[in-house]
C-alpha cells in the first residue's frame, strides 16, 4: 500500500483519502489535518525524488533531509518540502508519499520542475539598446523560470527606464511555451516620455540656502544646455540628504516631504516640490 501526504502535517492511508497537493509557500491549516494518523512512525527505507532530472534531480536529493534508517517525521518532510520549493527549481505543488516496502516506507519527494528560459526578446526599445536590457533582468537565457519571475522581470525594467527619466515607460511581458520544458520570452517596451527637471522648488526652507541642499541632490534642475531628468528611484535618497543636513545643523525635528509636483501640459518637463516643516 502506499500513504501519501499533500504536505507534512499527518500521514495518512492513500485508500482512505487521496493525496491533496498543497503550495508549500502557504502555510499549512486546520484543513491540512487529518485524524488518521498511524499509531507509529515507520521506518524509512528508501527515499526518491520523481520529476527532477539532471542536476536538478541531484540537488533535490541534496535538499531533502529525511534518511534511511530513520522514523518518518512530518516536521522534517515539512521542511523538506519548504526547501525544495524554495530552490526555485519546482513549481509550487510538490507532493509527499510513503509507500509501504518491507521493513517499513518508501519516502517518495513528487515534484514537477520550473521550465528554463529558452529565449529572450526585447521590442519596442529605442533610446535603450537591447543589450543592456538584456544586461538588467534578472533572470538570463538558461536559467529556471519561476513564478515569481515575470513580475521581477518587468519591475527591474520599468526600474531602470524610470532612472533614465522615462516615467511612464509601460513594460510587458509575454510567455510562450517552448520545447523540452522551457519558455520563450518577448518583452515589450512602450519607452514614452523622458520627463526633464525644469527646476526644483523648496517650501518652508527658512534656514538653509536652497543651493546647499541641491549641491546633495541627485535631481538637480536643468541650466541652460545641461539636461537633467528626474529619477524617481533616487528623489526619496535626495529627502534623506537634505533631512540629514537639517539634524547636522541642529534642527532634530525637521520635516521632509514630498510636495504636489508640477508638470507641463505635455508631460515634458516637471518641477520636483520639497515641503520642510
Amino acid at each position: 500500500g502506499r500513504r501519501s501526504t499533500g504536505g507534512p502535517s499527518a500521514y495518512r492511508r492513500e485508500e482512505a483519502q487521496p493525496a491533496r497537493q498543497i503550495d508549500p509557500a502557504e502555510p499549512l491549516g486546520p484543513q491540512d489535518l487529518v485524524m488518521d494518523v498511524l499509531p507509529s512512525s515507520p521506518v524509512i527505507r528508501e527515499v526518491e525524488v520523481v520529476g527532477g532530472q539532471g542536476d536538478d534531480h541531484a540537488r533535490a536529493m541534496r535538499l531533502v533531509r529525511g534518511r534511511v534508517g530513520e522514523p518518518l517525521d512530518m516536521e522534517k518532510q515539512r521542511e523538506d518540502i519548504r526547501r525544495l520549493y524554495e530552490s526555485g527549481l519546482f513549481r509550487p505543488m510538490i507532493n509527499v508519499e510513503a509507500v509501504d516496502v518491507p521493513g517499513g516506507v518508501k519516502l517518495r519527494y513528487v515534484v514537477e520542475p520550473n521550465p528554463k528560459v529558452n529565449s529572450i526578446t526585447v521590442t519596442g526599445n529605442s533610446k535603450v539598446s537591447t543589450k543592456k536590457i538584456l544586461s538588467e533582468l534578472p533572470v538570463k537565457e538558461g536559467e529556471v523560470y519561476t513564478a515569481q519571475a515575470q513580475a521581477r522581470i518587468r519591475e527591474s525594467v520599468s526600474r531602470y527606464y524610470s532612472e533614465l527619466g522615462y516615467h511612464d515607460a509601460v513594460v510587458r511581458l509575454e510567455e510562450r511555451v517552448a520545447p523540452n520544458n522551457s519558455v520563450d520570452l518577448v518583452l515589450s517596451v512602450d519607452e514614452g516620455t523622458r520627463m526633464k527637471i525644469r527646476d526644483v522648488v523648496f517650501r518652508g526652507n527658512e534656514n538653509i540656502r536652497d543651493l546647499a541642499m541641491l549641491l546633495r541632490m541627485e535631481n538637480k534642475g536643468s541650466w541652460g544646455p545641461m539636461k537633467r531628468y528626474f529619477n524617481e528611484s533616487r528623489f526619496q535618497e535626495d529627502l534623506n540628504k537634505i533631512r540629514a543636513l537639517y539634524v547636522s545643523r541642529g534642527y532634530l525635528d525637521v520635516e521632509v516631504r514630498r510636495g504636489d509636483f508640477i508638470y507641463a501640459p505635455d508631460q515634458s518637463w516637471v518641477d520636483p516640490v520639497i515641503e520642510i516643516t
